[in-house]
């Protein structure tokens, strides 16, 4: 089994904006040397294609509760909050 969970995938697409299982799980395989392991990679995409399989058009919303959203979206804000600006942010606004 692979280290992530459909309730993951869900997440990971929340933080993205991502609104699908499938859309996620094609994110992440496109960037697998970010999520998987090389001396691993034949096994695990394996597994991860038999996690994914049939879910790719269900909502990440399926997944997730209110209590969950709330929750990633108060780390992101925390973790907005905490990061330094670059110096010409101002220039952005």
């Amino acid at each position: 089994m692979p280290p992530y969970t459909l309730k993951q995938l869900a997440e990971a697409g929340y933080i993205m904006g991502l609104p699908t299982i499938g859309e996620v799980a094609s994110h992440m395989e496109c960037h697998y040397d970010a999520y998987f392991l090389i001396e691993e990679f034949a096994a695990q995409m394996a597994d991860f294609e038999g996690l994914v399989h049939g879910h790719e058009e269900e909502s990440i919303f399926k997944y997730l509760t209110d209590e969950d959203k709330k929750r990633m979206d108060d780390e992101l804000e925390k973790a907005m909050e905490e990061s330094p600006l670059p110096a010409d942010f101002e220039e952005f606004k």
